[in-house]
């Protein structure tokens, strides 16, 4: 990593806890959750447009105006990795236990941090116990830390809370097969998973400069989680890492539109996660700072075209992930942390200890 890297890790920071503290203060009771997301990547981009008029930077416009990934906002016993379509109606309800992860960027350097929140406060135990095992993790990282020793520290903390809920005591449990992992420049999963639960035989080790995203899931219920199979839900897509535009001989595809997707893959996206509402706002010239010369693509029949994708191995297709138990209600919180040889960086809270 070198020094710049980690200079355009702060500035996606620095947009990143902005955006939080605007999240908390205009989020409510009955939004859409489309509206929500909305709101947290139009300010995004608003941020960074400031940033770089301020500093009167002049450059090449950021991918996808620094938005890192599709935010996510999963409800109840949605763990993880669905983001709403553009025509979504759902609403947020008080009691819905609401996860919302988004992600920063810029010049490839991400920022993945998430928070949960409980309007009605009923679930306030389940969301302690996340947050608590990620400081917990945080407290105890450093170089030469390892994988093994940070997951158990994870376990002890979410196994020692419990809920009442309804008159009824409910053991609070970690996700066991969700994980945190590190971050490399464009590549906001650089390889190294750290679980929440001891794996067996994991050998792995912090190493310095390692930027790392702990996350810890906490469930009321079965606290383990398995891959929606509709896919007609499936809405995060991202081209694998093998895959460098510049060099990569594509194959003939037989739809025509296939060509088109992929195209604006490219311009906009390169190796950042994006979903079809992206490539919606995209079309409609929304949020888009990126000139592609292509404006009438149909993004609603795309489906074969992400398939077909897929089916060449050029992208990966994520669905969104679910707690076994659909009664569950699932908490996150997430923070991004660089560890170096004289500072450990919590950068998504621009604190330095």
């Amino acid at each position: 990593m070198t020094f710049t890297h980690l200079e355009h890790y702060k500035i996606a920071g620095q947009i990143h806890v902005k955006v939080e503290n605007y999240i908390h203060e205009f989020i409510k009771p009955n939004m859409k959750l489309i509206t929500i997301v909305d709101n947290i990547e139009n300010k995004i981009k608003s941020l960074y447009l400031a940033h770089e008029k301020s500093h009167n930077l002049v450059q090449t416009p950021q991918l996808n105006n620094c938005i890192a990934f599709p935010t996510g906002i999963c409800i109840n016993n949605i763990v993880a990795h669905h983001t709403p379509y553009i025509d979504d109606t759902q609403i947020l309800k008080s009691s819905d236990v609401c996860k919302i992860d988004f992600g920063v960027h810029y010049n490839g350097c991400i920022i993945d941090s998430a928070f949960t929140i409980n309007l009605d406060e009923k679930y306030n135990v389940l969301l302690q116990s996340s947050r608590d095992a990620v400081d917990s993790i945080i407290k105890n990282i450093g170089i030469d830390s390892r994988f093994e020793t940070l997951s158990a520290i994870a376990q002890e903390v979410v196994s020692s809370y419990e809920i009442d809920i309804d008159n009824k005591t409910i053991p609070i449990k970690p996700i066991d097969n969700i994980c945190g992992h590190n971050i490399l420049p464009w590549r906001i999963h650089g390889g190294k998973l750290l679980y929440s639960v001891v794996q067996p035989n994991e050998t792995q080790i912090v190493e310095e400069n390692d930027i790392m995203a702990i996350e810890v899931f906490t469930s009321t219920g079965d606290g383990t989680s398995i891959m929606d199979s509709d896919a007609d839900k499936f809405s995060h897509f991202m081209v694998k890492d093998n895959i460098d535009f510049d060099s990569y001989i594509f194959p003939k595809f037989k739809i025509k539109k296939t060509d088109i997707l992929l195209n604006l893959i490219k311009n906009n996206f390169n190796t950042l996660a994006f979903c079809p509402r992206f490539l919606y706002n995209i079309n409609n010239n929304i949020n888009n700072n990126i000139n592609n010369n292509i404006n009438n693509i149909d993004i609603s029949t795309c489906h074969r075209s992400y398939k077909e994708l897929f089916q060449h191995n050029i992208i990966n297709i994520y669905p969104p992930i679910i707690e076994t138990n659909h009664n569950a209600k699932v908490a996150q919180f997430e923070e991004t942390v660089y560890i170096g040889s004289q500072s450990k960086i919590i950068l998504s809270k621009n604190d330095i200890s």
